[in-house]
């Protein structure tokens, strides 16, 4: 059994109880003292009868039609199923559906405890904080540990690689004990126990030599961050910083690691120490990162302290209108921290990370984060899989680096290997829609950005509306009329012509069109979805390029037959 019944009331003192034939004036009196909603009711041999609880003792005011002072607990009485300190935590949930609280008793049928909904929300509430502690342990050392090899913010690089492999035992190692295994074997059969050294290397080679390739550092065990951690090409690093032997930090992430090994594999409630180890671990973790990202990150190129996206909103005239991101309005469905994943979406391409505080993102996002934002490091986790938040930003081509709880900052950094699809995406792209048309196609920009603009609309224009591929949040892509004079009321009047005939262009292309006026931004879009992604196999982003190539050819003449005159 993972959890038994045991483990909610462990440590708790003996509970409170009353007879059958107590008042139940006096019984609602203790309940109001010590804050209960009821109160078990035992015999005389203190074996378990069943509850007295507020809404008994309301029924029976009202069935028998007395005043307070009439009634016994015997009168308020209701029936309850007892469980055994030993029983299934899983079987009392089922009986805590129908009921606020149950009895739970001894092997004599005495009652020793009592559990109500409150107390196992509570313990479900602990059994995840604790597992987000060690989380938050292990993300802990995986930043120190790319901070000191010089990882930058590649999620897998050279630098971590080696420092991988240092800490994987030889194949030497493996060797000798296969071939002190054989000898062995030899000696216990009563056989010669000379070996062939030859025979010994075929067959290790054959059956037993590790020709798996390293695994990649987001993939290592918490025993083997612990390793990399204290590893001695580190360790003078750290020493300063913690001012510590290095035994003493091993005995500490020892000890976490023997906790976290309990959780996993459901040895039980943890004990007061053990939680306060994973709490006391982590704190003292975070409280170093400061100093020991000033000792080591000394030079590195700052993120950059403003925005340098397009500011919605603003009159300025757009000078590039190739740098101008076709920005995305977020909506209510799409969760709360979408405005957070279209801000890093909109970001220029040649940026690749961007520092904000925990404040700058609740500006972005119009609301508060969560308490356990800035509680554990484990809420800023790059898991989709899991997390609304991080599914936000991962989607958007951007991912958490680094994270500082004590300062309450995060750094986002562009996941590169997107950026490398996007590069090889819209580079074959464009070369079939030049072959395809005699359309002025602009050549991609190699800065791995999410969409590209193929041509301006009106041709000859300049800072006028243009046309645009782009890949967006939710797993699509787009063609797309991207209209941006850099004015909002010219905006607004283009799209509003286009949009009076909008029957006749859709007829026109034999497709719906989503028609975003974007009210809360400078911009408008006129646009085309299909259901795409980067990260979708080759042979799926061919066919994709093959229905943006006609597509956006049908999709420019359309839309230039009906644009207003005076653009």
């Amino acid at each position: 059994m993972p959890f038994l019944v045991k483990d909610l009331i462990e440590g708790r003192g003996e509970p409170i109880t009353v007879p059958r034939d107590y008042p139940v004036k006096l019984a609602l009196g203790l309940m109001i003292e010590h804050d209960f909603d009821q109160l078990p009711v035992v015999a005389e041999d203190k074996k378990h009868l069943g509850m007295v609880t507020n809404g008994s003792i309301l029924r029976s005011l009202n069935f028998f039609d007395v005043k307070l002072d009439s009634l016994r607990v015997s009168d308020a009485l209701t029936k309850a199923r007892a469980f055994r300190e030993d029983d299934d935590l899983f079987d009392l949930l089922n009986d805590l559906r129908e009921r606020f609280a149950v009895t739970i008793i001894d092997g004599a049928h005495a009652v020793v405890g009592v559990v109500t909904s409150y107390d196992t929300t509570e313990f479900f509430r602990q059994q995840s904080e604790n597992l987000m502690m060690v989380e938050d342990i292990e993300l802990a050392l995986r930043q120190y540990i790319r901070t000191a090899v010089g990882a930058g913010e590649d999620e897998e690089n050279e630098a971590l690689s080696d420092a991988v492999t240092k800490i994987r035992p030889s194949g030497k190692a493996y060797k000798n004990r296969y071939k002190d295994a054989v000898r062995h074997l030899l000696n216990l059969r009563g056989e010669n126990d000379h070996l062939d050294n030859q025979h010994v290397d075929q067959t290790f080679s054959q059956h037993l030599s590790d020709n798996e390739p390293a695994r990649k550092f987001s993939e290592l065990t918490l025993a083997e961050y612990i390793d990399l951690f204290l590893h001695k090409d580190r360790w003078h690093l750290y020493e300063p910083i913690f001012a510590l032997e290095q035994r003493a930090v091993r005995n500490l992430l020892d000890e976490v690691r023997e906790v976290r090994n309990r959780i996993t594999h459901f040895g039980g409630d943890l004990s007061a120490r053990q939680r306060f180890i994973l709490r006391f671990c982590s704190q003292w973790l975070d409280d170093h990162q400061g100093a020991m990202e000033k000792a080591l990150l000394t030079g590195e190129e700052e993120a950059p302290d403003e925005d340098t996206s397009v500011a919605e909103g603003s009159e300025v005239q757009v000078e590039r209108e190739e740098d101008v991101a076709p920005i995305e309005e977020s909506s209510a469905r799409e969760g709360k921290y979408a405005p957070l994943a279209a801000w890093l979406q909109a970001l220029p391409g040649k940026q690749d990370k961007v520092e904000l505080t925990f404040q700058e993102i609740e500006a972005k996002i119009g609301g508060d984060l969560p308490p356990s934002a800035r509680a554990h490091r484990s809420w800023w986790a790059n898991v989709a899989d899991s997390r609304s938040q991080s599914r936000q930003w991962l989607g958007a081509g951007w991912r958490t680096s680094r994270i500082n709880v004590t300062e309450e900052k995060v750094v986002f950094s562009r996941i590169t290997d997107q950026k490398r699809k996007y590069i090889e995406f819209f580079g074959a792209l464009m070369n079939e829609l030049r072959r395809a048309t005699h359309l002025p196609v602009r050549q991609p920009r190699p800065d791995g950005r999410s969409w590209h603009h193929v041509a301006r609309l009106p041709d000859e224009k300049p800072h006028t509306s243009f046309l645009a591929f782009a890949f967006a949040r939710d797993k699509r892509f787009r063609v797309e009329l991207y209209i941006d004079m850099g004015d909002a009321e010219k905006n607004k009047t283009i799209f509003d012509s286009l949009h009076r005939n909008k029957d006749e262009i859709e007829a026109a292309l034999g497709e719906e069109l989503s028609w975003e006026r974007l009210d809360e931004l400078r911009a408008s879009r006129i646009a085309l979805y299909t259901n795409a992604s980067i990260a979708d196999e080759d042979v799926a982003l061919k066919r994709l390029r093959d229905w943006a190539v006609p597509t956006m050819i049908k999709f420019r003449a359309v839309l230039s037959e009906h644009l207003p005159a005076n653009v």
